[in-house]
């Protein structure tokens, strides 16, 4: 009887060990697209590198193909370079988007120049700031920022 239990108890600490490990790989997936970017050295960025680089990354993340968006050179602030990517939905009835959402992406060449740039982003209306490869880009972040938008409208 013992013994039962003990390969019962097995049994079920292999399924568990299974479960996790598939969940673990379907994120890892998940998450490939983004960790592929290859962000500029300092020596080869320039501003349009870097807005290559963002619609590159942008490209990664897995939105509804109903999105579309655009990126627009900001400023230079010393060594960072600011970058807006705005986002809609249109539709066919609705081609001009009652309201948009933007994220930031900031790009610092300082450093030496055999290194990656450094880059960061935040959505809008939120105070957390991103780093590529960390943080997996979730699409619901651009439609909070829609639907808060339309909400106070």
């Amino acid at each position: 009887d013992q013994q039962n239990m003990a390969t019962d108890y097995r049994d079920d600490a292999r399924e568990l060990v299974q479960s996790l490990l598939l969940s673990v790989i379907q994120k890892a997936i998940v998450e490939e697209g983004e960790n592929q970017t290859q962000w500029p050295s300092i020596n080869e960025f320039n501003q349009k590198s870097g807005e290559l680089a963002v619609e590159t990354y942008i490209e990664s993340w897995r939105l509804d193909e109903s999105w579309r968006y655009c990126i627009d050179y900001l400023n230079k602030d010393g060594h960072l370079y600011c970058y807006r990517a705005t986002f809609s939905q249109p539709t066919r009835r609705k081609p001009v988007p009652r309201a948009t959402a933007s994220i930031y992406f900031y790009l610092s060449d300082e450093g030496n120049n055999d290194q990656k740039v450094t880059v960061y982003y935040i959505v809008e209306g939120h105070r957390v700031v991103l780093r590529p490869g960390r943080e997996v880009f979730q699409e619901i972040w651009l439609k909070n920022v829609i639907s808060h938008k339309l909400a106070i409208a």
